[in-house]
């Protein structure tokens, strides 16, 4: 009988310490947004037609909301999780929502409103998230929002406004 209670608490013990271990997000807070240049390696498409790549050297270029429409334009913010335990890894979701006009891209025959990518992040670490415009069908303007979602709650949105970079835009485009 005692095998039996000492299994039981330490079942209960492992159960509780694996529980106090488990990820707690509290918000997100950002730390800086706007324009980027960054080294990409393009690893693949998805299944909207969208690039998937990794960046690296990720540089800070300008702080600005209005992004001209043109290949190689890199939009974005930086942020750092809030909760427990600090360098606990977490997966997120980062939903794009383009202009209502959507992007159509080669392999698709209709409009896509919208897509989503899953991110890694650690809780307390400086975190990166950007939309590089790669094709000629993500040159589409209007407003861009990029959101960060853990599991069904929305942690935070930013987001851009994608202009014809022939329009006037010496001052909503300084640094461009």
């Amino acid at each position: 009988m005692q095998f039996f209670a000492l299994a039981s608490a330490l079942l209960l013990l492992t159960t509780a310490t694996a529980h106090a271990q488990a990820a707690q997000v509290d918000r997100i807070e950002f730390t800086e947004y706007g324009i980027y240049t960054v080294d990409r390696v393009i690893q693949e498409k998805d299944a909207a037609g969208i690039n998937k790549a990794a960046a690296s050297n990720v540089r800070h270029a300008a702080t600005l909301r209005t992004v001209p429409a043109q290949i190689g334009a890199t939009f974005g913010f930086r942020y750092k999780l809030a909760g427990t335990p600090n360098g606990t890894p977490v997966n997120l979701r980062e939903i794009v929502i383009f202009p209502p006009t959507g992007l159509v891209p080669k392999e698709s025959s209709s409009p896509i409103v919208q897509d989503e990518f899953t991110l890694q992040s650690q809780i307390g670490q400086i975190n990166y998230v950007a939309y590089t415009l790669e094709d000629s069908f993500e040159l589409v303007t209007g407003e861009w929002t990029i959101e960060i979602w853990y599991g069904d709650q929305r942690l935070g949105k930013q987001s851009f406004k994608i202009i014809d970079p022939n329009s006037d835009c010496e001052y909503e485009c300084q640094g461009f």
